[in-house]
């Protein structure tokens, strides 16, 4: 029994030592100053027109990563965290959790909010900071999911 579970450790040692090399090397022929500066070079874009700052992150870029990249760098630098929006967030839902029907309203009339106060004022919580790269990836053509449970 004993050799089995030393036999089963290091084949797990081995799987997850060869997972995390794979994932690095993925990564070694990717520059991206590109993507970083095509991200820069649209600072301060508007976010009233998805579909257009999609195309200008990512149209010169020629892989997925580097596309990823530009929208990730661009939604970091030009969309602030909003703590206040987030306390708010936070006090009411510690308020409601017992009331599954009242913090569900809650949600729906809070999540308009947030992502109204991000096209305005480009501020946001983890909810908007998720719907905003999942939105423009998806518009570049990468295969992008929002798990906006997750961000509460």
């Amino acid at each position: 029994m004993i050799r089995f579970l030393w036999i089963l450790f290091l084949f797990i040692t081995t799987l997850i030592q060869t997972k995390v090399q794979a994932q690095i090397s993925d990564f070694e022929n990717v520059n991206f100053r590109k993507a970083d500066s095509v991200a820069n070079h649209y600072k301060g874009e508007s976010l009233k027109n998805l579909p257009l700052l999609s195309y200008n992150l990512t149209n010169s870029l020629p892989s997925q990563v580097e596309k990823f990249r530009a929208i990730y760098t661009w939604v970091s630098n030009n969309i602030e965290n909003d703590y206040w929006g987030y306390v708010k967030n936070k006090q009411k839902r510690q308020q409601l959790q017992n009331d599954s029907l009242a913090l569900y309203n809650w949600n729906k009339s809070f999540l308009p909010k947030v992502f109204e106060k991000l096209v305005k004022e480009n501020k946001t919580l983890c909810t908007g900071y998720a719907y905003l790269i999942r939105e423009l990836a998806n518009m570049a053509d990468i295969n992008c999911e929002w798990l906006w449970k997750n961000c509460f």
